[in-house]
């Protein structure tokens, strides 16, 4: 019952010193937009505490077993540093502003790549691989999830093409177009107050209102409607 306390009070320690319900939100978020969220759990020797952060999933690269999407063997995560901070962190002066950095862990092997020259290799401390990668909504036989983004564009690309459309029309009809039936040629006709117009007598001349008959009220109730898919998929209040 002693060791059980400790253990909960050290995860609690651990998660209020990570700020982990933050983190979790932040995760969940990548996760929902990218398709994939990460967590990577390491020691952190200067505090001698443990360090949990979430990755930019789109610098992770995974490698399974077969098709056993399960048994993850290695996996390498990419991401960019100043030459500050790679001095600070592994003590290497780079040549350039920027560094690309590797680091390539199996549960047997680790590896550090500075802009792909190998810096340091050792075995993996841990025993493990310090990942954890879950999908937002996984695919059949797929190993990377899919972001709900995808759910979304096409709603959202009716929607900006409606909206388009509409002010298309709301744009013509502050320009109304002049219409002239049994005229067979006509110069000079200006749509504008106080214009006369020479027509003959059995000719008929009129302004085209592209607003009667409510049309444009059609178009707002679809813009509406589609407002209220893209609310229903995101599930937004």
């Amino acid at each position: 019952r002693t060791r059980a306390q400790r253990a909960e009070r050290a995860l609690y320690q651990v998660y209020e010193d990570n700020n982990l319900e933050q983190l979790d939100f932040e995760t969940e978020i990548d996760c929902a937009i990218l398709g994939d969220g990460c967590f990577k759990v390491i020691w952190d020797a200067e505090t001698r505490s443990i360090k949990i952060t979430a990755p930019d999933t789109q610098g992770i690269y995974a490698w399974w077993v077969g098709d056993d999407t399960s048994r993850v063997w290695r996996i390498a995560s990419k991401y960019s540093l100043t030459s500050d901070e790679t001095e600070i962190l592994y003590q290497v002066k780079p040549k350039g502003k920027v560094t690309n950095i590797v680091e390539l862990w199996t549960a047997q092997d680790f590896e550090l790549w500075l802009d792909n020259a190998l810096v340091e290799k050792k075995p993996n401390p841990y025993g493990f691989i310090p990942f954890i990668i879950y999908p937002n909504l996984r695919e059949p036989k797929k190993f990377w999830g899919i972001s709900d983004l995808y759910q979304l564009m096409l709603p959202q690309r009716e929607l900006n093409r409606a909206i388009s459309q509409m002010s298309r029309i709301l744009e013509l009809s502050g320009n109304p177009i002049a219409v002239l039936e049994n005229v067979e040629e006509s110069e000079d006709i200006a749509v504008k107050p106080g214009a006369v117009w020479n027509i003959p007598e059995d000719a008929k001349a009129y302004l085209l209102d592209l607003l009667q008959g409510g049309g444009i009220r059609l178009h707002i109730d679809y813009i509406n409607l589609l407002y209220r898919t893209l609310h229903d998929i995101s599930e937004s209040p």
